[in-house]
This record gives C-alpha cells, structure tokens and sequence, in this order.
C-alpha cells in the first residue's frame, strides 16, 4: 500500500505540480491512512501493523467507563455485533454529558476495530462518523478529557499506537470536534515519543515542536531495533505539519480561542525544514540491517514519506509566504 501511495504521490508532483498547501482531506485521507486491512507481502508495513482490538479489550473498556450499564451484552460475553450496534444507536439519539459521550467515543472507537474485515468497513465509518457529530464543542476540558480517555483506554500496549493513528486518520475529516481532537491525540504521542511532559492533553504551540525534536538524539533515529518508532514519528510529524498548515481547514478552531498554538512564521517554517532534511539524512545515513530485507525497505518508505509528506509540504508553504501578494 505505503509503495502504492508513493507512486501516486510522485505523479501528482511530477506530472500536474499538486500544491501540497491546499490539501482536500476529503480526497487526500484515503492515502494518508495506512491500509491496516490490507498489507502488502514483502513491503515492510508487515512489521509494524498490529490491527485491532479484541472482545475482551472492548470489555475492559466498558467496564471502566459509565456507560456499564448499558452494555450488559458485553459484559455477559453475548458479543453480537448487530445488537452492540443498535445499542450504540439508542445511546445516540439520547441526552448525554460530557462523561457519556466521551465513554462512547471510547466504545465505538474499540468496536471500529474489532473483526473490522474490507466488507465491514461501511457501517463502521459511518458509525464513527455519528458518535463524533454528535457534539460540536471545542471548549478545552471536554477536548482535554475526550483526548485522555481515547489516549488511556486505546493504548494498552505500545503496538495500540496503529490504531490510534488509524483513527485520527478517520477523525479528522468527521467534524471540527473529531478533528481537533485527533490534533490533541498527535501531540500526545508526539510528547510521548520526544519525552515532553504535559498536564493537559490538549493542543500543543505548534512553533514549540522544535523543542520536542531537539529532544530525540540522532542515535536513537539510527537504531535498527527503533524502526517502528521512528515510522510513528514520521506519521505524527506528517500528519500535524499537513493539518495544521492547511489554514482554511482550521477557521472554527481558531476562532475558538486556540490561534496561539495554530501560529507559525516562514522563519520557524525553514528551521523546521531544516531538521526534517537533517532527519532524512540520518535515516538514509543508516547501515543495512543485519537480520531482514523488509526492516531496510521499511526505512527506505519512510525516507519517501519524508520527502513527499514533509519536505515538500514545508517547501511549498514556505514560497507561498514569500511570494508577493498582488491582490
């Protein structure tokens, strides 16, 4: 899928000069998802998809949450699908607070997941689509407590990460809610991979993401058993670089109250070109692994992605600030 999207990417550069800037998520979200469903053999994604969660996770999750008892049929062990769903539906079309509906996001996010197969995908999408429409608030405590009950309930173990990212990816085109709370989530694991702590989850100054690079040595970046680390880093770094510049996209965020930490400048745009080049160099820098041919296609794609989902996008925006304006 990753050499797929590539060759998609090259052709749209090469062949119609796609300005990066004005990224359509709409269209844009379908390559920037990694395909958890259908990997391809040989390609090195193999070695960092951990798809799914399982019956007893979701369990787990129910219990620890208010909504236990409403879902009886989990916690009896009765795990049809259908009735699950239709419980989700009833819950929907209810008054619920704050302490609900982010539970249920927990819940339907689980259940995206589960025995999720190509043929299943449709009511799943929609059904994430329904739970994240059904409030449209930006205030700070309910994206701060909807980011830390996703973040501590989905990620049990480190491999949860794929999951996460898969569903910012889903997220970020639902609603302004679901987006910016996919924002908050990318920073979380952003902080958590540079070590940065934080007492809130919540929106990070975007112009402070330097300081959160700086923290990752380059030795770390170069070690083979750190491949699947630095494959998130590059999702994360990818993924808030291409939301947070598409401007137009963030309109009611800001008006919200949150334009500090959507703030950046060419100067700061061109130091963190700067590190994305450096950081391309020691991945490409890196001595062939030892044990297997995918480890090294593996940093051979993310070098790729690199250069078309960061460096690019940096370099566009970064001549669209400078060009005089005319109008």
């Amino acid at each position: 899928f990753f050499v797929f999207y590539t060759i998609i990417i090259y052709y749209l550069i090469s062949s119609i000069k796609y300005n990066w800037f004005f990224i359509d998520f709409e269209n844009y979200a379908p390559y920037m998802n990694m395909d958890i469903l259908n990997p391809q053999e040989n390609d090195g994604i193999g070695l960092i998809i951990e798809p799914g969660y399982t019956w007893n996770e979701m369990r787990e999750n129910v219990m620890n949450s208010c909504l236990k008892k409403k879902f009886h049929i989990i916690l009896d062990g009765d795990h049809k699908t259908d009735e699950v769903y239709r419980k989700i539906l009833d819950l929907l079309n209810s008054e619920l607070n704050l302490d609900e509906i982010t539970s249920l996001f927990v819940i339907v996010g689980t259940l995206y997941f589960i025995e999720a197969t190509p043929l299943n995908m449709e009511w799943r999408t929609q059904l994430l689509q329904k739970t994240f429409n059904y409030t449209d608030t930006l205030s700070p405590m309910h994206l701060h407590l909807a980011t830390k009950r996703l973040w501590t309930s989905l990620k049990k173990k480190e491999t949860d990460v794929f999951n996460i990212l898969e569903l910012c990816n889903q997220m970020v085109i639902i609603s302004e809610t679901a987006r910016a709370i996919s924002i908050c989530l990318m920073w979380t694991i952003l902080s958590e991979i540079t070590e940065t702590p934080s007492e809130m989850y919540c929106f990070r100054q975007f112009m402070k993401l330097l300081e959160m690079l700086n923290n990752i040595e380059n030795e770390t970046l170069q070690e083979e058993e750190n491949t699947k680390i630095v494959y998130i880093l590059v999702r994360v770094l990818s993924y808030l670089i291409n939301v947070i510049l598409c401007d137009a996209q963030n309109e009611d965020i800001i008006k919200a109250g949150y334009r500090m930490y959507f703030k950046y400048t060419s100067s700061f745009l061109k130091q963190l070109l700067n590190w994305c080049e450096n950081f391309k160099k020691t991945i490409d820098s890196c001595p062939k692994p030892k044990q297997i041919q995918t480890d090294w296609d593996l940093r051979m794609m993310i070098t790729e992605h690199i250069s078309f989902n960061i460096i690019n996008v940096l370099q566009d925006r970064i001549e669209q600030m400078s060009a005089p304006d005319y109008t």
